[in-house]
């Protein structure tokens, strides 16, 4: 399993790590686990995550809807 930190994510996903931070407090990403230190840890998952809303969002579907449609 790849690892990232919020820094890396968020770059790999060519967004700021604020974006990142404000669509985990939406509900659409979650890390995989937190260091002991409380630095958030993401997997390959989110990042294909964080693509899925780039693509949703381009397409015309609000964060909100997105949102709705990731809470379980």
């Amino acid at each position: 399993m790849k690892a990232y930190t919020i820094s890396r994510l968020a770059a790999d996903a060519g967004l700021s790590t604020s974006i990142v931070h404000d669509y985990e407090r939406r509900g659409l990403l979650q890390p995989c686990r937190c260091t002991p230190g409380g630095y958030r840890v993401y997997d390959g998952t989110a990042l294909e995550r964080l693509r899925l809303v780039l693509d949703a969002k381009a397409a015309g579907i609000s964060l909100a809807t997105m949102a709705d449609l990731c809470r379980p």
